[in-house]
This record gives C-alpha cells, sequence and structure tokens, in this order.
C-alpha cells in the first residue's frame, strides 16, 4: 500500500499511520521494482498507445487521470532515457509569409475557377457558406489545424505499402482522435467524452 501511493503521501508518514518501521519497508521496497520504475513502464505504455506522439503536457494530464501525480521534468527525463521523442518535439518548417497575391506564379488566364461538385451540394443540402475575406482566411483556420494535426501525427515518418493498409490505418487514427486522444483546449478531454460531458449539461 504504501509503496503504491507514495507518489502521493509522504512515506514517513504513512509509516506512522501504518505501524511500519520505514527499515522493514525500504528493506522490501529494495527487493520489489521501484515507483520509478512503474511509472516509467506506465509512460512508455501511454506514449505507445497514443500514435507515440504524446509529449509531457499530455503523458501527465494521462497519469493523473489514473492517479499518478508526475511532474513534467521527471517524464521528461523518463522518455528521454527511452528515446520517446513526440512528432511535435521535432522543429517544423516555417513557411515564409508573403503578402496576399504576392505569388512568384502568375494567374496567366487572370480568372478564378469554382468548384462545380462543392457547388451542388452546398444547394442540395441547403448548406450555409462562410466565404473570409481576401487574406483573411480566419474561417478556413480549424480546417487546416487539423490537416497540420493529422500531417504531423499520422502522415509524418510512415510509409504504406498500399491504398487499402493507409485505409485501414487512416480509419484507425481517426477513431483514436475522436475517442482517445485529448486535446489540450479541451481540458485534456478526447472529443467524444468533450462532447458527452455537453450533452449531459444541456439536459
Amino acid at each position: 500500500m504504501i509503496r503504491y501511493n507514495a507518489h502521493k503521501y509522504p512515506v514517513s508518514a504513512m509509516c506512522t499511520i501504518l505501524k511500519v518501521n520505514r527499515s522493514t519497508y525500504y528493506y522490501e521496497s529494495s527487493q520489489q521494482p521501484s515507483i520509478d520504475d512503474e511509472v516509467e513502464q506506465a509512460i512508455i505504455h501511454i506514449f505507445d498507445e497514443n500514435q507515440r506522439v504524446y509529449g509531457t503536457r499530455k503523458i501527465k494530464a494521462t497519469l493523473q487521470k489514473e492517479g499518478w501525480i508526475v511532474s513534467r521534468r521527471r517524464i521528461g527525463r523518463l522518455m528521454k532515457k527511452n528515446g520517446l521523442v513526440s512528432a511535435y518535439t521535432v522543429s517544423q518548417y516555417k513557411p515564409h509569409k508573403s503578402p496576399c497575391n504576392d505569388s512568384p506564379i502568375q494567374n496567366e488566364l487572370n480568372r478564378e475557377f469554382t468548384n462545380r461538385t462543392i457547388g451542388d451540394v452546398v444547394r442540395t443540402f441547403n448548406i450555409k457558406r462562410s466565404l473570409s475575406m481576401k487574406g483573411c482566411p480566419y474561417d478556413n483556420a480549424v480546417a487546416e489545424a487539423t490537416f497540420k494535426l493529422i500531417k504531423t501525427e499520422f502522415v509524418k515518418n510512415r510509409r504504406f505499402g498500399s491504398l487499402a493498409q493507409l485505409k485501414q490505418e487512416l480509419g484507425a487514427y481517426v477513431k483514436w482522435f475522436n475517442e482517445t486522444r485529448i486535446h489540450s483546449i479541451l481540458g485534456y478531454l478526447s472529443p467524444l467524452v468533450y462532447k458527452q460531458k455537453a450533452l449531459k449539461k444541456s439536459v
């Protein structure tokens, strides 16, 4: 009991309450896997079960849900020890910003193209379209952020032997993304759990 709660409460206090000699506790603990070993295995498990993309923040939040109180510094140390590198740790390429329409490629036809299929779908299902002003694409921010997540977490460092494999793994990723992946903006909840809580509040 003491060993499994050492990450929450002082060992000396628990020994006093349970009337256990500290020397006896430390001797028995030395004969068993340490708490650090258990935390280490928990970190490895969380990292592997979450597309190997979680960093210290998300791993810390997940550990807390499982009853572990572990600092990000300690998590980072154990991740480094086991070679666990989040996809977000590697610096990302940042494209050079250019003013609107300041493209090196000229529009030779001087015209705009519209997607008839999208237009037909919008009219058929009575979907209200929202088009941003030129050079101010805020309506597109959510979609672009999602695409960036998929590129970083799913596409990067993967190789697909066939289209069937791609579809299967993409389906598994989408399921994980919606049902398991925690998002800091949602209070470290998955989209599914966040939606379920929102629905309960509205009832």
